[in-house]
């Protein structure tokens, strides 16, 4: 609650608060086999607005990791899925590629984190030396 650019560095500071507590969102992240144990209880918490699935934390904690592709972590990620669209929470996930993307917007995620800014920044530098070494 100090100083800060948020704020107007205490200028702004009622408005900012109010702002905030207008467009402030709770965002649960399940990446553990734990969560998908709890999903139900979690998915109920009065005042959480998503809950974004994490499939490689999640494969690691269930001994598979990477595998986000293994039945048994897709099982747990539908899990997930299925129990947070009962609530009427938003549900979110992190895929690697497009097609993923758009199959779980089609499950009806509607948070995608896709890729990271890394992927991004070396598949762009790949293609620039690539056209360079032509």
């Amino acid at each position: 609650m100090g100083g800060a650019r948020a704020h107007r560095y205490g200028i702004g500071f009622q408005d900012y608060v109010a702002r905030a507590n207008r467009e402030m969102v709770a965002i649960i992240q399940a990446e553990h086999i734990e969560a998908v144990e709890n999903i139900e209880a979690i998915a109920n918490v009065a005042g959480i607005d998503a809950i974004f699935v994490g499939p490689y934390d999640l494969s690691a904690s269930m001994g598979k990791p990477g595998q986000v592709k293994d039945p048994e972590v897709q099982a747990a990620i539908r899990k997930i899925r299925d129990a947070t669209l009962r609530t009427g929470v938003r549900l979110g996930i992190y895929c690697s590629d497009p097609e993923s993307a758009k199959d779980f917007v089609l499950q009806g995620y509607t948070l995608i984190g896709m890729s990271t800014d890394l992927n991004y920044l070396s598949q762009s530098a790949g293609a620039a030396l690539a056209a360079v070494k032509k």
